[in-house]
């Protein structure tokens, strides 16, 4: 199974910015999130695991600042909202921690969740147009996923295994 741990986003703004995506043709990721760690594809065994040693963390509720709309300089076909937080950063840093064990320390976690995709890829215009409608706003983040993901045409489909409640 294709497994990763993400935080949930409901954002009114997000939403609207997806419509108008989808609406230039672009395939929008309906379950809005902030990857937080990717695992690929690992055996049902592992991801007990994964559980397992994730339920040791203890972590406080924190608030993320999402602040601006980008690809990734090497796929171009992503298109995404960054998001800020030194309590992010520590979280990150845990989860690396406590899977230390079974898998290796992420190198340059970016932070961000995924608002489309597109085959050809988002010209530099397009972006800039989509980073013009975009304002910087605040999230309370009080829960994270570990999800399953089903590699679909343009998007994933997603499916919860377990949610990990923040104190």
């Amino acid at each position: 199974m294709r497994v990763f741990l993400g935080i949930p986003i409901i954002s009114k703004q997000l939403t609207q910015l997806q419509d108008s995506l989808k609406s230039d043709g672009y395939s929008v990721n309906p379950k809005a999130h902030l990857t937080l760690k990717f695992f690929g594809s690992i055996l049902e065994k592992k991801v007990e695991e994964i559980h397992t040693k994730l339920l040791k963390l203890r972590v406080s509720s924190f608030y993320i600042r999402l602040d601006g709309i980008n690809t990734f300089p090497n796929n171009r076909r992503v298109l995404w909202v960054g998001a800020s937080s030194d309590a992010l950063i520590r979280l990150h840093e845990q989860i690396d921690a406590a899977l230390q064990d079974i898998f290796h320390e992420d190198a340059g976690f970016t932070p961000h969740l995924t608002l489309a995709r597109s085959k050809r890829g988002f010209p530099a215009v397009a972006v800039k147009n989509y980073q013009t409608k975009f304002t910087p706003e605040q999230h309370l983040v009080n829960e994270y996923h570990l999800y399953e993901s089903v590699p679909g045409d343009l998007h994933h489909t997603y499916t919860v295994l377990h949610t990990y409640i923040l104190q």
